[in-house]
């Protein structure tokens, strides 16, 4: 019975906290932020494509950024906002008994950034938008992409719970190389729940 529950095409809603940070490279030298809380929330899918497999694409809001340490007291906070699309190959184990399914996923992520602000503390600070021009320039290109992977716990009824981490592999710094980058890096926490075609 579980089996047949579960084998159908499901769309559902999450949301919840996540935690990110940026790590960076000046001149060859690599540092990560210090955390930033933030939120993320969408809507998924998923497409059963063989016994206990799905395609589980998302459309998700996600805050990302992190926290630095400019000496002196002073704090620069980067909040970046994202519109982010994962596609993950789901794998979904159901429980004996109708008791719901473990569900591990993995697979990439592309992601637009939609809006920034960093500022800081200090004395005379202006806050900006890294994305758009400042002095001339952006810090930061819009487009990112990477590795996302989730696990989790879906109930029978369709309320679920869910940890997720994306990995950033995409140089977002403008003009980005070898030697000067800034990737993300995000876990979320989410609660949910999906309703079956």
């Amino acid at each position: 019975m579980a089996e047949t529950v579960f084998a159908q095409t499901t769309f559902g809603i999450k949301a919840g906290p996540d935690f990110s940070s940026v790590t960076t490279k000046t001149s060859g030298n690599k540092s990560t932020s210090n955390g930033l809380i933030g939120v993320e929330a969408g809507v998924y899918g998923d497409f059963p494509v063989a016994q206990e497999l799905y395609i589980r694409p998302s459309l998700m809001y996600a805050g990302k950024g992190g926290r630095y340490n400019l000496g002196e007291g002073y704090v620069q906070t980067q909040r970046l906002n994202y519109i982010t699309l994962p596609v993950d190959v789901l794998y979904k184990a159901e429980i004996p008994g109708g008791n719901g399914a473990w569900f591990a996923g993995a697979g990439p992520y592309a992601a637009y950034g939609i809006s920034g602000k960093t500022s800081d503390n200090s004395p005379g600070s202006v806050s900006y938008d890294p994305f758009k021009s400042y002095s001339g320039s952006s810090f930061l290109n819009r487009f990112d992409a990477g590795a996302h992977v989730q696990v989790g716990y879906e109930m029978a009824g369709g309320f679920n719970v869910g940890i997720n981490a994306a990995l950033g592999l995409m140089n977002i710094a403008t003009q980005g190389n070898s030697k000067r980058g800034a990737r993300n890096t995000t876990f979320g926490l989410t609660l949910g729940y999906a309703w079956k075609r």
